[in-house]
């Protein structure tokens, strides 16, 4: 993915703007999982992709490079991230705002919340 792929951002409507059949969602974690399966044709890193499983799951900490990229602390991510994760960084970005929710990434307060639950 480059950049000009994430120029789309713009014209898809993100997931909390998306309707879902009722019997589609069950309790939150069910939710995310489901969502992880059928939207992960997101070629990252098993690592990242593990972390940020856990992470939406099971509010369980993600690495320095994604805790700071789910922050949107540019700046720490990139020197956290080692190649490989740099090189995920514009595909986890678009997921993560297309896919997870608002609760849980944007500032370092919502993933400090998303942690405690």
């Amino acid at each position: 993915m480059d950049f000009e792929d994430m120029t789309d951002l713009q014209h898809d409507a993100p997931c909390w703007e998306q309707q879902a059949p009722e019997e589609a969602l069950g309790n939150e974690a069910q939710r995310l999982a489901r969502l992880m399966r059928l939207e992960l044709p997101f070629t990252v890193s098993k690592r990242n992709e593990t972390a940020l499983t856990l992470y939406l799951v099971h509010h369980q900490p993600p690495t320095p490079f994604l805790r700071a990229v789910l922050s949107n602390d540019l700046v720490e991510a990139v020197r956290q991230g080692n190649r490989e994760e740099l090189a995920d960084l514009p595909e986890l970005i678009t997921w993560i705002y297309r896919r997870a929710p608002m609760a849980c990434w944007g500032t370092p307060e919502r993933v400090r919340t998303w942690l405690q639950q």
